[in-house]
Formats: C-alpha cells, sequence, structure tokens
C-alpha cells in the first residue's frame, strides 16, 4: 500500500502523528529561510519522529550550488539525528541522503544492480554513485568547523543565494 503526499515535508508532519516507511525529501533550492530550515535539525527531528521501525529518509541537496562545505553540514546535521546514512552523489554535484535509525540492510551494490535493473537503468546506473564522503561522516560529524543547522541558525539561504548569484 502506498501513498504519494506532495506537499512540503516539515508542514505537512506538523499536522499529522502518521508514521511512514519511507519519507523522501526533495526541498528546492534554499535561498530562502523557509526552504533553508528544511535542511535544519528540527525538520530532521520530525521526519525522524515520523518514521516507522526500519523507515528510511531520503533528503536531496543541491550539492553544485551549496558546494562541499555547506553540504558537509546538512551531512553533519542528518548525522546529529540519524546514526545511518548513505551519501551518493547525483548528477553534478547534488547529493542524496540516505538516513536511517538502524542499519541500512541493502549496501550501496543492491542499491545499484537494483536502479540499473529498473526502467531508467540505463540512465541512471551513471548519474548515482556511492559518494567518498561515506568514508568521511565520522569526521564530519566530530568537526568543530562544519555548522550544524538550526532554525535559529539556519545560514544555507545565505550562501545558497550568494553561490546562485555566482553562477
Amino acid at each position: 500500500n502506498v501513498r504519494y503526499v506532495f506537499q512540503e515535508a516539515r508542514h505537512f508532519l506538523r499536522l499529522t502523528d502518521d508514521k511512514y516507511d519511507i519519507i523522501s525529501m526533495e526541498p528546492s533550492y534554499p535561498t530562502d529561510i523557509t526552504t533553508a530550515s528544511l535542511l535544519s535539525r528540527e525538520c530532521f527531528i520530525s521526519l525522524k519522529d515520523h518514521l516507522n521501525a526500519g523507515g528510511i529518509v531520503s533528503v536531496y541537496a543541491p550539492g553544485h550550488l551549496l558546494r562541499e562545505r555547506y553540504t558537509d553540514g546538512v551531512l553533519k546535521t542528518l548525522a546529529g539525528v540519524f546514526p545511518y546514512i548513505h551519501v551518493w552523489n547525483a548528477g553534478a554535484g547534488d547529493v542524496i541522503f540516505i538516513c536511517a535509525l538502524e542499519p541500512i540492510r541493502a549496501t550501496p551494490a543492491d542499491i545499484q544492480r537494483r536502479v540499473a535493473e529498473g526502467a531508467e537503468g540505463e540512465v541512471l546506473r551513471d548519474a548515482i554513485r556511492f559518494a567518498a564522503r561515506n568514508r568521511m561522516i565520522e569526521t564530519i560529524r566530530d568537526s568543530d568547523d562544519i555548522p550544524v543547522y538550526t532554525d535559529d541558525r539556519v545560514t544555507l539561504e545565505t550562501a545558497a543565494t550568494r553561490e546562485f548569484l555566482r553562477n
């Protein structure tokens, strides 16, 4: 039984007590405080609170716009909420974070094989790659130089706007 909800995740979850097996969030460019707050610790805690046991959260970050420092900030913020994370590169520097409260059973090889077998396999097989950043999650989690994004300290909107205008 699949139920798709196409709404801003944080607002929608505030209005329900339901729990889900998969929550996938693909926020627009975080160039304003509302969109940037979708990549904050408080938002990620709300996602966690709405997961069923064994569930996963998928969060997209526009790495081509945020650059590595800010993408690492999103990773550090997620790592403070979710103990298990896979980082996937998608396209031109963009990142997909797969997060869970329990160990992720599917290995990167399993996931890549399933993607390749799908209808869009030829296109997607080379488009997503298990990121080298996976080896650095603990270093990023423990770094004092990488920010944690919170509702009262969301600096993504200024960084994203600056990069958007620069490009």
